[in-house]
């Protein structure tokens, strides 16, 4: 998908049209950040000479390759003053820049418009773009392009062209599904059925770098008791200790979780309190994800799932807080993320209705990086906004599992996980990835001679680099020695009537 309907659309109209039509495609120039490309100097001259008149040009962004979730462009341009007739240049009178982010699921040949604010005009020139996370291969130059719109027409059949853009794109993704190279969720899943490959079911986190706490809420209690202490597992693996208190006992072990057990949070003063640590600090350019299983209960009022924040309905105070309720928005068991740094605050709501026969998995992501906050139900974004000059979170208080201030979660919690990191993928928890899915199919998906030489090769596809090594694993393979032997057997008798056996 390398060009906008509108541009082959306008190829068709008549002369007496082409003024309102025209477009200017933008050059991209790759970099030796892949993430960051140049946009070569371009003027509209030609438009001008041509219609006698100066465009007013509003930008739209191609998709040429499908982009990942979560993905951010940014946009930078300088606006130019007049033209100089003696030096025939034009003085840089300031610099900008904007943000866009990209749907999820945003195949190739999407499009968009870049809102430039009040620097719309023939006077600003785009000189860079940025990606947010960097692609997987190629460069940012080649994942998209961008076009000037410079006449009313190509606006009205960019806006009457995008849909047809998108069918197109869809067709042609539609096409691909029969390949285990780009099939992705239920197409997968399809090609998997007919190999006898399923998918892995949802499984508890294990270690990951990333992670700073992570608790299972597995606890068992005592004959007659209630746990005390709730686990962080990461000590587990040589990382620093967190460990919870369940303050008064009240909060309840043993209840059926997403994965064993969890806990249940029935007491209006029932709370798991992890005391506040270095690891839990977040500064002005921290990234930042906290994420858990939640199943509230019927009826529950506004509570506060997960909170590191001394009141999170005080806009003056520092700290950020996942809470379940209706929040005046006229949705029960609603989810806000709310961040604050005692001076600005912002609120991301699913506006979905949890359900209080299942657990969903609920996460809160501050991307500094990408400049924004973004919320996931179930592993899908349902909300993001711009940090903006949002500042540091840091506060004195306790991470709270179950109560914040005076408003109580009600409901059943399990598996929580903190981590110093922006996610946008939350797998195993919510199922086996597609990434990890297809690399294992790709093993069934062709016969191969089991020669060492295959069997390494493949094994070393399937479990991808470590620690930057393309291929970690070895195979040592030798001959066994063949032992043989004989033994002399007497049958008797020596004649076997018919339908006799031995």
């Amino acid at each position: 998908m390398n060009a906008l309907a509108a541009r082959r659309m306008a190829q068709r109209l008549t002369v007496p049209f082409a003024r309102g039509a025209d477009t200017l495609e933008l050059t991209l120039q790759p970099t030796a950040n892949a993430a960051h490309a140049t946009i070569a100097a371009y003027d509209f001259a030609d438009h001008t000479a041509l219609f006698d008149s100066r465009p007013e040009p509003r930008y739209v962004l191609l998709a040429r390759q499908a982009a990942p979730a979560g993905t951010v462009i940014t946009i930078g341009y300088a606006v130019l003053g007049p033209l100089n007739p003696i030096t025939r240049t034009r003085q840089q009178l300031r610099t900008g820049s904007t943000k866009l982010p990209i749907s999820p699921g945003c195949p190739a040949g999407a499009s968009f418009a870049l809102d430039l604010g009040v620097d719309e005009g023939p006077d600003t020139q785009l000189t860079a773009l940025s990606m947010v996370p960097p692609p997987a291969s190629g460069s940012a130059a080649a994942c998209w392009s961008i076009t000037a719109l410079l006449g009313n027409l190509a606006k009205l059949l960019w806006v009457m062209g995008g849909e047809r853009d998108l069918i197109r794109a869809q067709m042609a993704r539609v096409a691909t599904q029969r390949h285990v190279a780009a099939a992705l969720r239920s197409g997968l899943d399809l090609l998997g059925a007919d190999l006898g490959v399923p998918r892995f079911p949802p499984l508890p986190y294990t270690f990951d770098p990333a992670a700073v706490a992570l608790y299972h809420l597995d606890d068992q209690a005592p004959p007659g008791g209630e746990v005390d202490q709730v686990r962080d597992a990461m000590a587990r693996y040589g990382m620093a200790d967190h460990p919870g208190q369940n303050a008064g006992k009240l909060a309840r072990s043993g209840a059926i979780g997403r994965f064993g057990t969890g806990f249940a949070f029935r007491d209006a003063n029932a709370v798991i309190r992890i005391a506040d640590h270095a690891d839990f600090a977040l500064g002005s350019s921290d990234s930042f994800t906290v994420e858990g299983f939640v199943k509230p209960d019927p009826g529950a009022p506004d509570g506060h799932a997960i909170a590191k924040h001394a009141d999170p309905g005080e806009a003056t105070k520092a700290g950020w807080a996942i809470s379940v309720g209706d929040f005046g928005r006229g949705v029960p068991r609603n989810v806000r993320f709310l961040l604050a740094d005692g001076a600005d605050q912002i609120a991301l709501f699913t506006d979905r209705s949890l359900g209080a026969d299942r657990f969903t998995h609920l996460a809160g992501v501050i991307d500094r990086p990408a400049g924004e906050a973004r919320l996931y139900l179930d592993g899908a974004l349902q909300s993001r906004q711009p940090l903006g000059s949002l500042g540091a979170l840091t506060n004195g208080e306790p991470i709270t599992i179950g109560l914040a201030a005076a408003a109580p979660y009600r409901g059943l919690l399990d598996e929580v996980r903190l981590s110093r990191a922006a996610r946008a993928a939350f797998n195993p928890v919510i199922g086996e990835s597609d990434d990890s899915y297809r690399r294992r199919l790709a093993i069934f998906a062709r016969w191969t001679v089991p020669t060492p030489a295959t069997l390494v090769d493949l094994l070393n596809q399937a479990i991808g680099p470590i620690d930057g090594d393309a291929t970690p694993l070895v195979l040592t393979d030798a001959n066994a020695t063949l032992v043989g032997g004989s033994l002399a057997t007497r049958v008797v008798p020596q004649q076997l009537a018919p339908g006799e056996c031995i």
